[in-house]
């Protein structure tokens, strides 16, 4: 059961790191480009869609990373990796009150005025892109404290 753990976590923060780097570079690029007012009907309908898929990885990560973190502090093996990874998944999460929360919320609920879209995206962008590096560097920590549990 460790070992399907330690791949778990590696599996959701990869899968978490991908989806945000592909909300980063792909998707949140092209806001920019839009209108205000076509932007925020876009994001009223692909905005929560993304928030569907991310979130269940997002969460799926942290819990898979926190419980190899106590796994190996438990088993007294190479604890510090898995902190880490633990430590950028639980950061990206507590984005979402931070930030991400209300300005989506905002976003969905078109409730901003459109002369404030284009600093909203980017902020928003801004926002994203920590998102996406904790994220990358969480997969990349699982990855070694996953490695260096199965070399003892």
């Amino acid at each position: 059961m460790a070992r399907a753990l330690e791949v778990a976590s590696v599996v959701f923060t990869s899968a978490f790191a991908g989806g945000s780097l592909l909300v980063s570079t792909a998707v949140a690029s092209s806001f920019s480009s839009m209108r205000p007012s076509e932007f925020l009907d876009w994001f009223a309908v692909h905005g929560p869609r993304m928030g569907m898929t991310l979130f269940p990885l997002n969460v799926g990560g942290t819990v898979a990373c926190g419980y190899n973190l106590f796994s190996a502090i438990k088993r007294k093996q190479h604890p510090l990796p898995w902190g880490l990874a633990t430590a950028c998944m639980a950061g990206t999460l507590i984005l979402l009150p931070l930030y991400f929360a209300r300005a989506n919320e905002a976003l969905i609920g078109k409730t901003i005025d459109v002369r404030e879209v284009p600093e909203v995206i980017t902020s928003w962008s801004k926002w994203q892109w920590g998102r996406t590096g904790l994220s990358i560097m969480a997969a990349l920590f699982a990855g070694v404290g996953a490695r260096r549990a199965t070399s003892g």
